[in-house]
């Protein structure tokens, strides 16, 4: 689920960090419960996974926060796990058209295409459209100063 706070020049868009942290602990909770009654190994065996899933889901699934800054005329994207960092800044000017949400079998995904043909993620893979579509839509105003200035791509689509 997605956190978003603006307000006239600035977006912050971001994960909620409780829930990446509960679906940390059901996914650990669920895989103990499994190896535990399936297998029956000692305890001390069925901790050591138990840990090692959940630190490899915090690994694996890192959280974004992007803030996108009118003023200064950037965009900002923080990739944080449990044990990588990654802080990226990008110029309007150097974004190739709107923001977009990539859809795929039931997940959704905050997508910003750059001029150099680089595609650069926003967002962790999701379940609830509405909440990417109603993010990349504020984004997008803000980059854009209004919904009628953003520049797009016709696709005509022609029927067999």
């Amino acid at each position: 689920m997605l956190e978003i706070r603006e307000s006239r020049d600035e977006v912050v868009v971001r994960e909620k960090p409780f829930l990446k942290w509960m679906a940390a602990f059901s996914l650990t909770y669920g895989a103990s419960f499994i190896v535990y009654f399936v297998f029956s190994p000692p305890a001390l065996w069925t901790l050591v996974i138990a840990v090692a899933v959940f630190l490899g889901y915090l690994i694996a699934f890192p959280s974004f926060t992007v803030k996108i800054d009118r003023q200064s005329r950037i965009v900002s994207v923080r990739r944080q796990s449990l044990i990588k960092y990654d802080f990226k800044v990008f110029g309007f000017d150097e974004i190739d058209g709107p923001l977009f949400v990539s859809e795929g079998t039931g997940k959704h995904q905050l997508i910003m295409n750059l001029k150099d043909g680089r595609q650069i993620a926003l967002s962790a893979a999701g379940s609830k459209g509405g909440e990417y579509h109603n993010a990349v839509q504020i984004m997008n105003d803000l980059i854009y100063d209004a919904p009628n200035q953003i520049p797009f791509r016709l696709t005509v689509f022609e029927d067999d």
